[in-house]
């Protein structure tokens, strides 16, 4: 049989292929790829002969090989097989046949076969994913020998050995499945196939990959011309796994080929290809393949934890930011958008309030970029309609979605300090809780300006600035309830929001902001002391706080006096008198609450003598 490989092409035969086809004039199919042609003669040859740089196979019977007939007929050959003249052989054999080398005739020892608990796990290696595919699933297509072939390159492209490779094929079932049927279910003349033709013919074939920034498959491992720092070595020349030879092997990005550093801004390790900016995080696989790379430039086996150990500690030594390289790296054109944000965007009215809150919010933003943890303590509250886009909105002012969140105080403290790792701005939605019990702890975690949590694989806790600015959402009108705590809201209301004018320009307010903050700080003053007329329109007024303010101005039918003429009130007479309570049933719940009404009313509250005794009473401020 005559075996011409890769000659079909969209059903077109290459011309010389065609030459042979006619030449021998005999039966002719297509191979099982549908991309070679086999042709069927009879005769005699000295010996079989392969020419794989043109792509033709002659198989006479002096090795043993199983073949397949595929049936589907070239259309237009001999539909039987045919006997061309000896000097028709004599001829294909002296144009194509390639002289022996010494090299290809020596029949090399297969290796003994590995333990296969020490085996790589094909995941875990840096090769194709169609060498992968294959090795897990059987996946090959049409031409699975041609898969089975590519795999071994693969592997010994991976820096396997040989004993490595032939195990790892023997072993794999789908590896093995090929060879069987390729040596009619004989296991030894399979094992056979698989070491001369996927191991002896793929080793040469390997090539080292090159690592793409979209794919980290394979490093390349070092190269001879590559100055190698003073490693250890024992005394065959393998390089010692010591933390230092390990340490220094992973500083020099020319033996590990990765610029490994720590993103100060996401909190986490990342690696580049060297020479670019394509900044990934770097997951558990990646240990993996920083293992398998060192180890083929010479290592002897590294350890899981001493590789952890060392990447951490150079990262560190190379921490950067990613958020502070962007921001400073915006131009910003000159116009200024950052003062009239929330007319523009959000519908709100053009006032000295609304333009302060829009300074805050910005200059703050851009201050927890360029000065992370700093000081940044009071919230936007944008207070409209529900639909009118104000989520969106508030999402659209950061770079891009992989740096907002939304906070929901129901969560634990750690898991919203990992939440807000790596975000610029959080939304807090419909303002849950400000008006509960948990006000306090509401108000104080607004106020932090560090987290505290333990990072994976870490053994102790670390402190991780605040990036981000909270700005809150919400259609109700009255959602505050503390009088004294209200500093930390800023309450504005907003009509239609622009969204996609928000996304159009954030760039240019990003960029001006950070030219406000670093020119002027965080710009907080004018918005906190403008505040106050938009925290009372926005109070939850309690309904005591209507009887008791009437109350106050009904004289005494015997006196005339007005209870507001009074020196001082206690809560229990206003209770009873005002709102017709049961002394018996006061309790201290609605003690502290008519102490808030009497806050509101503009009374305080005091330490008095009364009834030759000192008590609680309040009084007109």
């Amino acid at each position: 049989m005559v075996d011409l490989d890769d000659c079909v092409v969209d059903g077109d035969i290459a011309p010389w292929a065609d030459e042979v086809v006619a030449a021998l004039d005999s039966y002719t199919e297509f191979s099982p790829s549908g991309q070679g042609l086999r042709i069927v003669v009879q005769g005699s040859v000295p010996f079989d002969w392969t020419n794989h740089d043109v792509g033709i196979e002659v198989y006479a019977g002096h090795q043993n090989r199983f073949l397949t007939i595929t049936g589907d007929h070239l259309l237009g050959s001999p539909a039987t097989v045919a006997r061309p003249a000896a000097e028709v052989l004599a001829d294909l054999a002296s144009r194509y046949a390639r002289e022996r080398k010494t090299a290809e005739i020596i029949d090399l020892a297969m290796p003994d076969l590995l333990d296969e608990l020490t085996l790589p796990d094909p995941a875990a290696l840096p090769i194709s994913d169609a060498a992968r595919a294959f090795l897990e699933y059987g996946a090959a297509g049409d031409d699975r020998s041609g898969t089975l072939h590519a795999t071994g390159v693969a592997l010994y492209a991976a820096g396997l050995d040989d004993a490595v490779v032939f195990s790892t094929l023997v072993c794999n079932e789908h590896a093995m499945e090929v060879a069987l049927d390729h040596r009619r279910q004989d296991s030894d003349r399979a094992m056979l196939y698989l070491w001369r033709e996927h191991c002896v013919k793929a080793r040469p074939k390997a090539r080292a990959l090159v690592a793409s920034p979209d794919e980290f498959d394979v490093i390349a491992a070092p190269r001879g011309e590559v100055k190698l720092p003073p490693f250890v070595r024992d005394n065959k020349g393998a390089i010692l796994a010591t933390i230092d030879n390990v340490t220094m092997a992973v500083r020099q990005m020319s033996v590990c080929g990765l610029d490994v550093r720590f993103d100060a801004f996401r909190d986490e390790i990342v690696f580049a290809l060297p020479g670019t900016n394509g900044w990934q995080p770097f997951t558990d696989a990646d240990y993996v393949r920083m293992r398998i790379t060192l180890e083929r430039g010479g290592f002897k086996p590294i350890g899981r934890e001493l590789i952890r150990d060392v990447v951490l500690l150079v990262a560190y030594d190379n921490t950067f930011d990613t958020a502070i390289d962007w921001l400073g790296g915006l131009a910003w054109d000159g116009v200024p958008r950052v003062d009239s944000f929330l007319t523009t965007y959000f519908g709100a009215e053009d006032s000295p309030y609304t333009r302060a809150v829009s300074q805050y919010m910005w200059s703050a933003l851009a201050g927890r970029v360029m000065a992370p943890g700093c000081k940044a303590d009071m919230a936007p509250i944008l207070v409209g309609k529900q639909g009118t886009g104000k989520s969106s909105a508030v999402e659209a002012i950061a770079p891009d979605s992989e740096y907002f969140t939304e906070i929901s105080f129901s969560e634990k403290d750690e898991d919203l300090s990992r939440r807000m790792r790596g975000r610029l701005v959080a939304e807090l939605g419909e303002l849950r809780g400000l008006h509960t019990r948990e006000q306090e702890a509401i108000k104080a975690f607004i106020t932090k300006t560090h987290e505290n949590w333990i990072p994976k694989y870490r053994e102790f806790a670390v402190q991780f600035p605040r990036r981000l600015v909270f700005i809150g959402t919400t259609n109700k009108d009255e959602f505050l309830a503390d009088e004294t705590g209200n500093r930390r809201w800023l309450p504005v209301r907003v009509n239609q929001v622009n969204v996609a004018g928000i996304r159009e320009d954030r760039l240019q307010l990003w960029a001006e902001a950070r030219d406000i903050f670093t020119r002027s700080g965080i710009q907080f003053r004018d918005a906190e002391t403008l505040a106050t007329d938009a925290h009372e329109e926005h109070m939850i007024h309690d309904s005591w706080q209507d009887a008791v303010s009437t109350w106050l101005d009904e004289p005494d039918l015997l006196t005339g006096e007005s209870p507001r003429e009074r020196d001082f009130l206690r809560v229990a007479d206003v209770l009873v008198e005002a709102l017709r309570f049961d002394q018996r049933n006061i309790t201290r719940r609605d003690e502290t609450r008519m102490g808030a009404v009497f806050s509101a009313l503009g009374y305080s509250r005091k330490r008095l003598r009364v009834d030759g005794q000192r008590a609680y009473v309040y009084a007109r401020d």
